[in-house]
């Protein structure tokens, strides 16, 4: 199963209070520690929290270069802080960079040395690559394919790619970055660090579709199994809303679909007979097994009605949209996992409705009925250009009758 990571620097104690809300609403699925020297007196808060962690070495700017013999004994000692978070967190993985300005052969000495004395920093271990030049014009080790290769090969770690890092080297090297992400790619990366960025040698981290990689391609060629750290900038003074933000756009991009099928007669059943779902419809009423049945199969016959199954990246059924056809209107309904709510979801599935929709020339305009007391989903109709035409009374509810004209696409 897929993972989301939110990267955050021990340093960020204020923000520790809202992280166990957002994680239990599943906005991540994991922390990305990064460990700045000096803070093992913040170690208790972190492990207060009891939610994944995957580590973060320092890295040059914050001490540890592990390319230069003479920056050994630091090392060392940067490593001592690192190995206490690893025995209080139990990290599945911890992330190193190569080093700068230094030899590879010295990278490799040093980790070997480091992985008797650190043993448990080590039994999962990465490399992640890096720009060729950082951002004091210092020389990256790790930045190309054939350098991490040989990094992994001699250390026996795993890798983390960074796209935003690919993008500065493919610059840098005048090469593409469709080639370098495929070399890359080949060295089966397991922990993938996404950001967008600008086209330039020099690493910046932007939020997801603000930049000039195409997120969406990079999205759909992280396997499924991976995790994915989302490198974008964090205003920890706002509950980090707008990582929030960047975690709907990563699972709206991600969104697969597929046609409803007989076989998903329990799960839609399930989905319709949700207590949320019953109290927002028309009918306020739960339905019958039997019934149920018989309403799917008059549907799967019916070629009139476009019927749509979600799927996120992990593989999970997470909810549904129907169109019911006649006269030239489409009804449009939506539903979501209990356990998927909360991510966006809702409007990205609409979205994918609507583009099928305007292929379709016998689809005239399509209309949406909305209890009036539920906000989310009012939101989403009306961010999608739905109109508000009147309303309805029924079983004791009101409900907004929304309708959107539509514009058909060649």
């Amino acid at each position: 199963m897929g993972m989301i990571g939110l990267k955050l620097w021990s340093t960020n104690v204020k923000c520790i209070l809202f992280l166990r809300p957002m994680h239990d609403a599943h906005i991540f699925d994991y922390i990305e520690l990064f460990v700045m020297p000096g803070t093992a007196a913040d170690l208790a808060k972190w492990r207060f929290l009891d939610i994944p962690f995957i580590l973060h070495a320092p890295h040059s700017y914050a001490g540890f270069n592990p390319s230069l013999a003479s920056m050994y004994k630091e090392n060392e000692k940067i490593l001592d802080e690192v190995y206490s978070y690893a025995e209080a967190l139990h990290p599945s993985g911890v992330i190193f960079h190569p080093g700068v300005e230094g030899d590879p052969l010295e990278t490799i000495r040093q980790f070997a040395v480091f992985r008797k004395k650190f043993p448990g920093l080590f039994t999962s271990a990465f490399f992640e690559n890096k720009p060729a030049v950082g951002q004091k014009g210092e020389k990256c080790l790790g930045a190309s394919p054939s350098e991490i290769a040989y990094l992994i090969g001699e250390t026996g770690f795993s890798f983390c790619l960074d796209f935003a890092h690919a993008s500065c080297y493919a610059v840098w090297a005048g090469k593409n970055f469709q080639k370098i992400i495929k070399e890359f790619m080949a060295l089966q990366p397991k922990i993938f660090h996404l950001s967008d960025t600008l086209h330039g040698e020099r690493d910046v981290h932007l939020h997801l579709g603000a930049g000039c990689l195409d997120i969406p391609v990079l999205i759909r060629m992280i396997p499924s199994v991976a995790k994915v750290t989302l490198e974008t900038p964090k205003d920890i003074q706002k509950d980090l809303q707008d990582f929030c933000d960047d975690a709907k756009y990563f699972n709206r991009q991600w969104l697969q679909e597929r046609p409803v099928t007989v076989e998903d007669a329990k799960r839609l059943f399930d989905w319709r007979n949700d207590p949320s779902v019953i109290e927002n419809s028309l009918s306020g009423a739960a339905v019958e097994w039997e019934s149920h049945c018989r309403w799917l199969s008059l549907k799967l016959a019916d070629p009139a009605t476009l019927f749509r199954i979600f799927i996120d990246r992990t593989g999970t059924l997470i909810g549904q949209a129907r169109v019911d056809l006649e006269s030239g209107t489409g009804k449009v309904s939506i539903s979501i996992d209990r356990s998927s709510r909360g991510r966006g979801l809702g409007s990205a599935i609409l979205q994918r409705i609507l583009m099928t929709c305007r292929t379709r020339a016998d689809i005239e305009q399509l209309e949406a009925y909305v209890k009036q007391e539920n906000a989310p989903s009012l939101a989403i109709f009306e961010a999608s250009g739905f109109v508000c035409i009147g309303f309805i009374d029924k079983n004791g509810n009101r409900f907004v009758r929304f309708v959107l004209k539509m514009r058909h696409s060649l």
